[in-house]
């Protein structure tokens, strides 16, 4: 399932424009790979929410292994 960049970033509390800004200038958004399907016609960004969800797990349990 394919889900909008605003949706991406509300499942990982970021705006909208950090997760953008990172994503194009390292491909990477907080070191974790999000696979960014790019619609150049439509000029909208989708996202697989399996790809999401898996990145914010991974965030998630790093901030509890820091102690954040």
């Amino acid at each position: 399932m394919l889900i909008t960049t605003r949706q991406a970033a509300l499942l990982l509390h970021v705006k909208e424009g950090e997760l953008i800004f990172e994503l194009e200038r390292t491909g990477r958004f907080k070191g974790h790979r999000i696979n960014m399907f790019d619609n150049r016609k439509g000029r909208t960004r989708k996202f697989s929410y399996e790809d999401v969800m898996a990145v914010k797990r991974k965030l998630h349990s790093d901030k509890e292994v820091k102690g954040y």
